[in-house]
């Protein structure tokens, strides 16, 4: 089952899903972004800690760091320490200067792919996820892959 919200906030004001590596502003799109990406149907995994449940150990291992904030992956460069990997590989990118998503607008590139999804609201009045085909931008992803089926 899907856990009731935490509450947990990383710096800077951002809310970071505990599922993967995903971060919002606003506990209100977290909570969207869960029950949208993460809706669970109750697994043989439990977490010790909350209702949250997988079939993946894994997935079970890597949420329960929220709450025992565990950060076992290190940067070798700076020495900051991260709870997923994916976090790590991503603060990485910040020392090596690589940003594989690109604004395809303005050419801006970023580190991490929910950044550039902010970014994009820059440019398309809060709608990041832009048709390739049309040009017409939404405010969530689903509402995107919904409108593809027409082209």
């Amino acid at each position: 089952t899907e856990p009731e919200d935490s509450g947990c906030m990383a710096t800077e004001g951002s809310f970071n899903c505990p599922h993967c590596v995903a971060a919002f502003s606003s506990q209100s799109h977290l909570s969207a972004h869960r029950k949208l990406a993460h809706q669970w149907k109750g697994g043989k995994h439990q977490c010790r800690f909350c209702p949250y449940s997988s079939d993946s150990t894994t997935h079970v291992i890597r949420h329960e760091r929220v709450h025992t904030r565990e950060k076992p992956f290190r940067c070798y460069v700076c020495g900051s320490a991260f709870s997923q990997k994916t976090t790590l590989v991503e603060h990485q990118r910040m020392h090596s200067g690589e940003r594989p998503f690109g604004c395809q607008v303005c050419g801006q590139g970023f580190a991490a792919a929910n950044r550039l999804v902010r970014h994009m609201r820059k440019h398309t009045d809060g709608r990041p996820y832009v048709c390739l085909v049309c040009g017409k931008s939404f405010m969530k992803k689903g509402e995107l892959v919904v409108h593809g089926y027409v082209h």
